[in-house]
């Protein structure tokens, strides 16, 4: 799990309108690299805390995968972001 300073995407080319609204309220912001249903690469960036819980109650341990709620991590980018 990576977790950056929720100013951090914006070297991601969001907009500060959009961090604003999607990602203002974060103090931290998670950083996924997820692949859809249909094998697409995608990058969500969202609530910390709602992965820690999703961690510690296992429900991220799902060989079949799982589902990401959009109220938690509201911003999904197309392909893996590298964390650097």
């Amino acid at each position: 799990m990576k977790s950056w300073p929720w100013t951090r995407p914006r070297t991601f080319g969001l907009s500060t309108d959009a961090i604003d609204k999607y990602l203002g309220t974060l103090t931290k912001v998670a950083v996924l690299r997820c692949v859809s249903d249909h094998d697409e690469k995608l990058t969500a960036l969202g609530d910390s805390q709602a992965l820690r819980e999703l961690l510690d109650s296992g429900v991220a341990s799902n060989p079949a995968g799982m589902k990401l709620m959009r109220r938690a991590f509201p911003v999904v980018i197309r392909g893996w972001l590298q964390a650097s």
